[in-house]
């Protein structure tokens, strides 16, 4: 009987999920993967990708010149939102108050759409799935969200490699393509081009700020477990 009643629920759970109990296992495994140590997961990378993508839609070719200070050398700002999504530069409170009071109009940032983090993977609208795309990306990780006000499909790459005899898996979200948009309406992100790669360094840096004054929120209204 509890045999049966076990089959029972991974078949109800296949067909309410669109997925089988072994691919859910490993789509599990490959969201909580680390691509940086104890920094970041891949489920945190296609948060981000997924901000990234509707910050893009929402805006013109024009939003870096929009609300990145000019008068600044370019060079040294890519270099510190580089360093800030690799992890290679802390967010601290001088780095916190050169991207906020001179190289980025924060302010104006905060009126337009999507400047907070999206969090795509814990929303009710959204599924994961594995799918053979027959193409040039094969077996993808596939994240669809499809909400009534926006629409976004993500293809992560994957492998299974053979390493001293185990089986490995690797992702590549720096290899995603994403759709944003239903039909003939929707655009296409390749995270190989070049755009992709500058808003997404400009979004995480977005993500970092956001974060940090959260941090310094909670940190003065309980001053005592700070000091702890």
């Amino acid at each position: 009987m509890k045999k049966i009643i076990t089959i029972f629920i991974l078949s109800l759970l296949f067909v309410l999920g669109g997925c089988k109990p072994n691919d859910e296992e490993m789509i599990n495994t490959m969201l909580n993967m680390e691509l940086v140590e104890g920094k970041e997961k891949v489920s945190q990378r296609i948060n981000t990708m997924a901000h990234m993508a509707l910050f893009m839609q929402d805006k013109n070719e024009n939003i870096l010149d929009k609300y990145v200070n000019q008068r600044m050398a370019a060079d040294t700002f890519v270099t510190i939102i580089n360093d800030l999504a690799t992890y290679n530069l802390e967010m601290n409170e001088e780095t916190y108050s050169y991207l906020t009071n001179y190289a980025l109009d924060i302010k104006g940032l905060e009126k337009t759409s999507y400047f907070e983090p999206f969090e795509i993977l814990s929303s009710m609208y959204a599924k994961k799935e594995l799918v053979d795309t027959k193409g040039n990306l094969g077996t993808v990780l596939r994240i669809i969200y499809d909400s009534p006000e926006e629409y976004l499909s993500m293809d992560i790459p994957y492998e299974i490699l053979k390493v001293n005899k185990e089986d490995m898996i690797y992702v590549y979200p720096g290899q995603a393509v994403i759709t944003i948009g239903r039909g003939r309406a929707g655009k296409t992100i390749n995270m190989e081009e070049q755009d992709p790669q500058i808003f997404y360094l400009f979004v995480k840096t977005l993500e970092e700020i956001y974060y940090y004054e959260y941090d310094m929120i909670e940190a003065a209204a309980n001053p005592e477990e700070d000091q702890n």
